[in-house]
């Protein structure tokens, strides 16, 4: 195995063990939530968190993807591409903190706009220390600062909602308390302050180039925000904050394939770059690609085996339809996985502007659904228009990115295991006879047309101890 795939399984390893454990922590905090908290207040606390995931790409013009790819330019002068990126993200909270009153006239944020203040700056700060440590190529920093702010976000939750009972405010408390520990963590363990400049002496062209290379990527994280997002805002509008509240709560379990994409995602960005263009990196993309897929698939047709027992587990009280909406949600998560990896090919070769035309597209897609199917059929119709969003941008970039490099794929394998996702969704929200005996049938399907792939990715991840021990 060569040096390429030690590298990818040595970061994918580290990713696993800091961030898995840290986002499998997470997710147990989910009985917590549907326990200390009704439809309606989750529902608003969910609205604030998704409303600063909105703002952070636009008021930094999506600095978290251009410190990373410019810090692993070694072109470019790393105390720079810091410096700049600070610079705009203070500049973009500054703005934000001006524009504090008008955040209060919205209701639902009204109580709320100071913690909203803090958390959006601990919460993009965070992001942007720790694409910035990536770009460094200091993963153990960056898996440590994940494993950290989900422990400290853990003991924060308990606390302030299950032993003082304090609500919305307590969860919103605890979240910036996640970001606030490890950006102190990571800021005396890499000593940023050794990487900041003057801003007016950053160079021009630096500037330039950045501001040219994220603009796209504002556009592309902002569509992508529609796709995840936009449906929790239609939704409340047409069906109220207690049908967000379970809506939000039925995305936890897909959580699961989003924990293992942001995993295997960050990894592969740093060796996504090297050695980009060649014969060796077309091989390198499309091994990688098939491996990816398969862990996704597999993954999902588990979840939605289990989903019910899941379910039970982890939905208390008024949120325990949420598994309906769930099963849905898991097939969009891994449709979503697969279209970020494609995004990879684009941003490695430094070309962004088709990303933000693809995800556009999709997002487009998605809105206009949203309003169609969401009166019609609730939190069933938002899910729905999320599949088709996330499939429209997955489609057109397995066949727009062959222009830049001609990937292979197994096409017909892909299409029979996501054909057999489907019959499990379906089986599973109908409950004719024997339908769990179908779903494991597909489930075991799935499996046996993927298991060669995984038995590699899992060589993969050995291969990457190994060399993580003789380092």
């Amino acid at each position: 195995m060569n040096d390429q795939y030690r590298k990818l399984g040595k970061n994918t390893l580290l990713m696993m063990l800091g961030n898995f454990a840290s986002r499998f922590l997470v997710f147990l905090l989910v009985p917590l939530y549907t326990r200390c908290l009704d439809t309606g207040a989750y529902g608003t606390a969910d609205l604030l968190t998704t409303t600063i995931s909105l703002l952070s790409p636009v008021l930094t013009i999506a600095a978290s993807e251009g410190i990373l790819r410019f810090t692993l330019n070694e072109k470019h002068d790393k105390k720079q591409v810091f410096t700049l990126s600070v610079f705009i993200f203070a500049a973009g909270f500054a703005l934000l903190a001006c524009a504090s009153p008008l955040i209060a006239l919205y209701s639902i944020f009204g109580g709320y706009t100071w913690l909203f203040l803090v958390y959006y700056f601990s919460y993009v700060l965070l992001l942007l220390l720790q694409q910035f440590v990536k770009g460094l190529n200091d993963v153990k920093s960056y898996a440590i600062s994940g494993f950290l702010s989900s422990v400290v976000c853990v003991a924060s939750n308990i606390l302030l909602l299950a032993v003082f009972g304090m609500g919305v405010q307590g969860y919103i408390l605890a979240m910036i308390a996640g970001s606030l520990i490890p950006v102190i963590y990571l800021f005396f363990k890499v000593k940023m302050w050794k990487y900041l400049t003057n801003p007016f002496r950053i160079a021009g062209d630096l500037v330039k180039r950045y501001l040219i290379y994220c603009w796209p990527l504002v556009i592309n994280q902002l569509s992508w925000w529609i796709n995840n997002s936009s449906d929790k805002y239609i939704l409340t509008y047409f069906c109220g904050l207690s049908a967000n509240g379970v809506y939000s709560v039925a995305y936890k379990i897909p959580s699961f394939i989003t924990a293992i994409s942001g995993i295997l995602y960050s990894a592969w960005q740093i060796s996504s770059v090297d050695d980009f263009g060649s014969e060796k990196s077309v091989k390198f993309f499309s091994d990688v690609y098939r491996k990816y897929t398969s862990v996704f698939l597999v993954s999902a047709s588990g979840l939605i085996l289990f989903i019910r027992i899941l379910a039970k587990i982890f939905f208390a009280n008024d949120f325990s339809g949420a598994w309906q909406f769930a099963v849905i949600l898991i097939i969009a998560a891994v449709i979503q996985a697969l279209g970020s990896f494609m995004g990879t090919v684009y941003t490695a070769a430094m070309k962004p502007v088709m990303i933000f035309v693809t995800t556009l597209l999709g997002a487009s897609l998605n809105t206009v659904l949203n309003f169609i199917l969401i009166p019609r059929f609730a939190a069933y119709g938002a899910a729905i228009a999320t599949v088709a969003g996330y499939s429209l941008i997955l489609i057109i970039r397995l066949i727009d990115s062959r222009r830049i490099l001609p990937m292979k794929f197994k096409a017909v394998r892909d299409i029979i295991c996501f054909a057999l996702l489907g019959l499990q969704a379906v089986v599973t929200c109908l409950e004719p006879d024997l339908w769990y005996v179908y779903s494991a049938l597909a489930c075991l399907a799935v499996v046996f047309l993927n298991l060669e792939i995984v038995k590699d990715g899992f060589r993969l991840l050995s291969a990457g101890k190994k060399n993580g021990k003789n380092d």
